[in-house]
């Protein structure tokens, strides 16, 4: 388990994730796979008390990542 924290310049978000043994290695993994022909990839892991999921997509020379909760 572990806190996660994010800052995008204007704002801040932290969260506590719990049963995520790969939290690090998967969003990198994901990450990397956008490089080559795959635009889109997802990535989705545990959090009390629900599951996030983020959507990353090429755009450009940017990678953009989309966060939901399920």
């Amino acid at each position: 388990m572990g806190d996660g924290r994010r800052s995008d310049g204007a704002s801040d978000h932290t969260d506590h994730v719990g049963y995520c043994t790969e939290a690090p290695g998967d969003p990198l993994g994901t990450a990397a796979g956008l490089y080559g022909p795959v635009r889109t990839n997802r990535v989705s892991f545990a959090m009390e008390p629900q599951e996030v999921r983020w959507v990353f997509r090429v755009r450009g020379s940017q990678v953009d990542i989309v966060r939901g909760a399920g």
